[in-house]
């Protein structure tokens, strides 16, 4: 039974069917060589009929048949080298393809494996500054002090971490200074010249945030520095002597980008095309009382025959195994690139969309502290429609960062299910608390079921309350890579 091959060509979603042309080559042979048996046998039957004297003459059929059996021979012999070249560049545009399709999934999954490790050491940069009190947001790393200093020391302070007092360029940025609620020094001043107000990278105020009537020099006193004062509200700024002390923000940018390699090298694999030896039959004449003439053509007919079988099995064997086992690597390759893809591109969808969303990022995961007051329950249908949860406090550094917010805010958790047994959203009993002093206490024998962060300036912050009471909330995303 004859086996179908199918070849793939470049660029196309269709097929060579190489297996066609070789059984219509081999049955031309196979009719040629019964065509001219019929015939030789008609031309010696007429031979034995021909008179004795007629015998020393040369015989016109005869020589007939001897030319007929050489063409027949040279068309052989042609076919055998057409079809030979055809499978031969066949077999060599199959592995081409092969080879070229593999080396360039290789190369995908590469600059994948790469951008993937990109973003984790990304997120490892970011895991740094975490574990020192920073907290990232919009390309820019923050630092908010725990002590007061004046304006110049507060920014020497900045700048022996690498960083400077904060530059606000953006309206969302400066939303997310005043979700601290803290008075803070910022980087802006108009010690060089009065009424000149700049930033301590040296650019010109533009766009500002004044609280009404500032900047004002209150009193006929020199307030050459600003302070971010009325964190309730937009424009939340204040101008006041540089001396006073006061808390600050650092801002430290960090150049952290994801990378997505588009340019792929295509390898160029040079293609060796071998050239086939052509057969030749040699033309011998035979003397009177030999074997009849053209017996050793059909024995030359024969083998030709026999190595084109021999000669196409092998080709289609070769091109089979060589096919085979490749095609099974590809689609390895195929897969492990459209994980990697995916994974890659659902990454970067995240932390971008997040970012933009006012998310900040602190060790593992993402915190967002919301900007209006609702129960507990619906603060938690809240986190979980964005995909995340009420924030649950494992450690002392997670608890501590929670408290930098100022914000009297739900946590995820409470004792609903059982009245004394708390539990975190996550299903996880409390281990490690941190109860402002008295708490938990059920406060006037009322149900104070769930948990909120109220005491800010202690590190033993928690309190409890009655779960419908609203409050602001912080959701946490965690992101594992």
């Amino acid at each position: 039974m004859v086996q179908t091959w199918w070849l793939s060509r470049p660029k196309r979603n269709r097929f060579v069917r190489v297996d066609d042309s070789c059984r219509w080559l081999s049955q031309l042979l196979f009719i040629s060589l019964i065509t001219f048996q019929r015939k030789k046998i008609f031309v010696l039957k007429q031979q034995s009929k021909m008179t004795k004297d007629c015998k020393n003459l040369p015989d016109a059929s005869a020589r007939n048949v001897g030319r007929e059996l050489y063409i027949l021979v040279g068309v052989s012999v042609g076919l055998l080298c057409i079809l030979q070249a055809a499978v031969n560049i066949s077999l060599h545009l199959a592995l081409y393809i092969r080879d070229a399709r593999t080396l360039d999934f290789e190369a995908t999954n590469k600059n994948l494996t790469e951008e993937v490790e990109t973003l984790k050491r990304k997120l490892n940069v970011f895991d740094h500054y975490s574990k020192q009190g920073w907290m990232y947001f919009n390309h820019s790393f923050y630092y908010i002090s725990p002590v007061t200093k004046s304006w110049q020391e507060s920014r020497a302070d900045c700048l022996q971490r690498g960083a400077d007092l904060v530059i606000i360029n953006s309206k969302e940025e400066q939303d997310f200074m005043r979700q601290f609620k803290r008075l803070a020094w910022i980087g802006l001043t108009d010690t060089e010249k009065e009424g000149i107000w700049k930033w301590v990278d040296g650019t010109l105020l533009e766009t500002s945030y004044w609280t009404t009537g500032e900047p004002n020099n209150f009193h006929g006193i020199d307030e050459n520095c600003v302070e971010i004062r009325v964190y309730e509200n937009t424009n939340s700024w204040n101008d006041k002597p540089c001396e006073i002390p006061t808390v600050w923000i650092c801002e430290k940018m960090v150049a952290v980008y994801m990378v997505r390699v588009v340019n792929r090298q295509q390898s160029e694999i040079p293609m060796d095309y071998i050239n086939l030896p052509t057969a030749s039959a040699s033309r011998r004449s035979g003397k009177d009382g030999e074997v009849e003439p053209g017996r050793k053509l059909y024995q030359l007919v024969a083998v030709s025959f026999g190595l084109l079988c021999i000669l196409q099995a092998a080709l289609n064997i070769s091109l089979r195994l060589a096919l085979y086992r490749p095609d099974s690597e590809t689609s390895g390759i195929e897969n492990i690139c459209k994980n990697v893809t995916g994974e890659t591109d659902e990454l970067r969808k995240l932390t971008d969309q997040l970012f933009q969303q006012g998310w900040v990022y602190f060790r593992p995961s993402f915190y967002y502290i919301s900007s209006i007051k609702k129960s507990w329950q619906e603060s938690r249908e809240d986190c979980l429609k964005n995909g995340a949860d009420l924030v649950v406090i494992k450690t002392k550094e997670e608890q501590d960062f929670t408290r930098k917010f100022h914000k009297i805010m739900w946590i995820g958790l409470t004792d609903q299910a059982v009245e004394g047994e708390w539990k975190w959203v996550d299903g996880t009993p409390l281990t490690k608390s941190y109860w402002g002093h008295g708490e938990p206490n059920s406060y006037e024998d009322k149900n104070e079921d769930c948990v909120e962060i109220k005491f800010h300036d202690m590190e033993n912050s928690w309190n409890d309350i009655p779960c419908a009471d609203p409050n602001f909330w912080m959701c946490e995303k965690k992101v594992s890579l």
